[in-house]
């Protein structure tokens, strides 16, 4: 139990020292996306940060977008990459981000949930330009995305066609 502790503390404070540093340029975060560490995925079109709602640490919490405030909800770490793919675990949670129930459907819900070997766990970088990138689910090959590209805080984070639409791109 103590070393459980121990580790959670050190991830949470490991996320705090991300936050604390000034945000990397874009290129910098793609990077990271693509070798593993911790980031911020901010949404092109709204200019606000994935989280999970209300900074929950239940399974099945939805991922919306809110404010970059340096809150540990907004901090993703980067599992992986093997073969392309990763998994993104919340820092604030240790849950990974995933679509409702797996589903291959267009508005899908994104959410958090236990980080096994299910592919909705999966994630990876397209069409990586201009600093920013589209976030693919390998189960369903649909785009994170915000829905209805709403720049609204608290707005909710689904799946969708991987269009030219800024919402759909992260950075």
């Amino acid at each position: 139990m103590r070393r459980k502790i121990h580790t959670i503390i050190a991830f949470a404070a490991t996320a705090l020292a991300v936050l604390a540093t000034p945000a990397a340029a874009s290129a910098d975060q793609n990077q990271a996306m693509l070798d593993g560490g911790f980031v911020t995925l901010t949404n092109v079109n709204s200019n606000l940060c994935l989280t999970i709602d209300g900074g929950s640490t239940s399974i099945l919490a939805p991922a919306v977008q809110y404010s970059c405030d340096g809150h540990p909800s907004r901090v993703w770490l980067v599992d992986g990459p093997i073969d392309g793919y990763f998994k993104l675990v919340n820092a604030n949670s240790g849950l990974c981000l995933t679509i409702d129930g797996g589903s291959t459907w267009l508005l899908a819900h994104a959410v958090q949930y236990y980080c096994d070997s299910h592919l909705s766990r999966y994630w990876y970088l397209a069409d990586v330009s201009g600093g920013s990138a589209y976030l693919v689910n390998r189960n369903s090959s649909l785009c994170l995305t915000i829905s209805g590209g709403s720049t609204a805080p608290l707005a909710l984070a689904v799946q969708y066609y991987c269009d030219s639409h800024p919402s759909r791109r992260w950075r």
